[in-house]
């Protein structure tokens, strides 16, 4: 299965860390995650001679190398859901960059 639709990177600021949009985020490209992560670390200095914040050593991003997905989906018609599954943790699989 290709989840070439998928986000490839993701960014994680913790909480405290001056930003609104604090937690884990996905991004479509790679100098998203990284500023998103720079911006959180520059937030926290500019706030530093309160002293830093422990949660600083939290900050990341990366790249997504695999995610839940859905599998089993049944329909259950007249039952308290209206369907049944399960989710299992697979590897990314992204289509290979055309080269010239």
């Amino acid at each position: 299965m290709t989840q070439g639709n998928l986000p490839k990177y993701f960014s994680f600021t913790p909480e405290g860390c001056y930003l609104s949009d604090e937690g884990f985020k996905t991004h479509w490209n790679k100098q998203e995650a990284i500023d998103r992560a720079q911006k959180a670390r520059d937030e926290i200095a500019e706030h530093a001679w309160e002293g830093w914040l422990l949660e600083v050593e939290e900050i990341c991003w990366g790249e997504i190398r695999g995610q839940c997905q859905q599998i089993h989906h049944k329909e259950t018609p007249g039952g308290e859901f209206d369907y049944s599954c399960d989710y299992v943790l697979r590897k990314v699989k992204r289509p290979k960059a055309a080269t010239s």
